[in-house]
């Protein structure tokens, strides 16, 4: 049995497998089998109640299961007052890790370990299709080669296997305006930190060491927020200065990842896990104070934001180790099932690889709405973005109607609100369609919108869509009745509650772009028909009447 994480590197370049690499002491091992597994107060020892639940198994058949695992303490008095984790497992071996510190309840209490009296797992999908084959309460695992991993933020946050817990209130830290803040849906090394820091002190061991810091602030995305420069030094030396201004952090930071696609594998840790946490690391040499002393400067909400820290020898593999295990707990937590797949295109799959005669396209329009196309578009290779083209019988109609061409961006979608499984879907819509090419095999969809720009004759137009990527063409003719109809007015308009952009609320010298982009929004909406929108205003609070008057014209 592989008693601590330092065999992690080693048992991955043997091939060992994840169970294995992973094993750690057992405190408690609960029945394996078939579900339900019923336990009452077994955290009879310290050790015990540091400890870590883990669950190994398989699900069989073909359809997804939902595993639930219920943990009751003292205060517990129904749902909302105990610990309840629901995970979707698609088919398969699956593997769960869950440190007991750190639990919260449906209402954000944190559970109390030493009062635990019952641990029940079971499936709330009841097709007993779930098999436990380990099932148990394990010590938490430790860093490899002696690193010293410190882990900040609340006192009762979740704290990642290895880490010592250090919360804001701690002689280590100073700064004017120090803060704990807890972010759950992150990995555990990230859900926690400080923010507001201006100095940390580390105890370290002597010699040369290497400093890794975690510093991005995991704000859920309508609330993040970024800095304009932020310098760190280590005992004396600046290792890391940045500067921005506040366009370039968003384009630098918070739109980094919007042109990134899900590629064959559709590994989740791969596509977002990875991307997360702002890790950056440095060589220090550490004197015979056995500290290291880091100083940290900067403007902007979260310039002096740290999550976690890790010292150890430039040699060492912890960090590796480490970054295995959060790719391990993300892919463990968030499942991705590939079957359930892409929504099918309502019009027209079009295979460019096949030419193929097809039908006209039936399509209705009045001169006071536009009309729609949803298109699949595939092909046998890897193949340049395609081009898309309209041309009509009658050529005067191209000035009459104006096409808009929107490609479907291939990302992992959450198959539910709150839940854990995704599957890869192309639903979000982009413009700058070249910028998404074919997938080998993988249809990508597409939109098309035609919209009356002028008074189209009543009739029936023929046309004609044109695809292409390279040298490959497919046509579809296209068949549009414009019925000889003047639809009513509408008694009130319809619309939508506007929303200013978050990532251009962090900053006040963004207000230009926030106004220029809410009357984007409301233009291009106003052109679709849609005018009865209410737009996003400014609180008029005092000196904040101009840019809310502003907003209502």
């Amino acid at each position: 049995m592989i008693k601590h994480a330092s065999s992690i590197i080693a048992a991955t370049l043997v091939g060992l497998s994840t169970t294995t690499v992973f094993a750690g002491e057992v405190f408690h091992k609960f029945r394996n089998g078939s579900l339900p597994i019923r336990a009452g107060a077994i955290l009879q020892t310290e050790a015990s109640r540091q400890g870590v639940i883990v669950i190994r198994g398989t699900v069989s058949g073909d359809e997804n299961v939902k595993l639930a695992l219920r943990i009751d303490d003292a205060k517990s008095r129904g749902y909302a007052s105990r610990y309840n984790m629901g995970r979707i497992l698609p088919p398969g071996p699956f593997s769960l890790r869950l440190p007991l510190s750190g639990l919260k309840t449906e209402r954000k209490r944190a559970i109390d370990v030493e009062s635990i009296h019952n641990i029940t797992l079971f499936e709330a999908t009841g097709t007993g299709r779930a098999i436990i084959d380990h099932y148990a309460i394990e010590e938490a695992i430790t860093l490899p080669d002696n690193a010293l991993g410190y882990s900040f933020g609340k006192s009762d946050s979740p704290v990642f296997e290895g880490f010592k817990r250090v919360s804001a209130s701690n002689s280590m830290f100073g700064g004017k305006n120090l803060r704990d803040i807890y972010r759950p849906g992150a990995d555990p090394l990230l859900s926690s930190g400080i923010n507001g820091i201006e100095r940390i002190t580390l105890p370290a061991p002597s010699g040369k060491q290497r400093l890794t810091l975690w510093t991005e602030e995991t704000s859920a995305w309508q609330e993040l927020r970024g800095f304009v420069n932020r310098r760190i030094k280590v005992n004396g030396k600046i290792v890391r200065h940045e500067t921005y201004n506040p366009r370039q952090w968003n384009e630098a930071v918070y739109l980094s990842g919007r042109d990134r696609e899900v590629g064959k594998d559709n590994d989740i840790w791969d596509m977002y896990g990875k991307h997360r946490g702002g890790r950056i690391s440095f060589d220090v040499d550490v004197g015979e104070g056995n500290k290291i002393d880091i100083e940290i400067a900067g403007a902007g909400a979260t310039a002096l934001y740290v999550s976690a820290a890790l010292i150890e020898k430039p040699n060492s593999k912890a960090l590796t180790a480490i970054e295995q295990r959060r790719k391990k707990w993300f892919n463990d937590k968030w499942k991705v099932d590939p079957t359930i797949g892409e929504l099918q295109a309502s019009d027209r799959t079009v295979n460019l690889n096949k030419i193929v005669r097809f039908k006209p396209l039936d399509l209705t329009m009045t001169n006071e709405t536009g009309t729609s196309l949803s298109l699949s578009v595939k092909s046998e290779q890897e193949a340049a973005a395609p081009t898309f083209k309209i041309t009509w019988e009658n050529d005067n109609l191209k000035d009459m109607i104006e096409p808009m061409f929107w490609a479907g961006q291939r990302r992992l979608e959450r198959v539910r609100t709150g839940g854990n499984l995704f599957t890869p879907r192309s639903t979000q819509l982009r413009s700058d369609i070249k910028t998404f090419p074919l997938y080998a095999n993988t249809p990508r969809r597409y939109s098309v919108w035609l919209q009356p720009t002028d008074m189209i004759p009543a009739g029936t137009h023929k046309g004609v869509l044109t695809i292409k990527s390279g040298t490959r063409v497919q046509e579809l003719p296209l068949s549009m009745i414009v019925p000889p109809i003047t639809l009513p007015k509408i008694a009130s308009d319809a619309g939508f509650y506007m929303l200013h952009a978050p990532h251009l609320s962090w900053h006040h010298d963004l207000a230009e772009d926030k106004a220029q982009q809410n009357a984007c929004d409301l233009s291009f909406l106003s052109k679709l028909g849609i005018r009865g929108n209410a737009p996003a205003l400014h609180v008029p609070h005092v000196k904040g009447e101009v840019p809310f008057v502003r907003d209502t014209q």
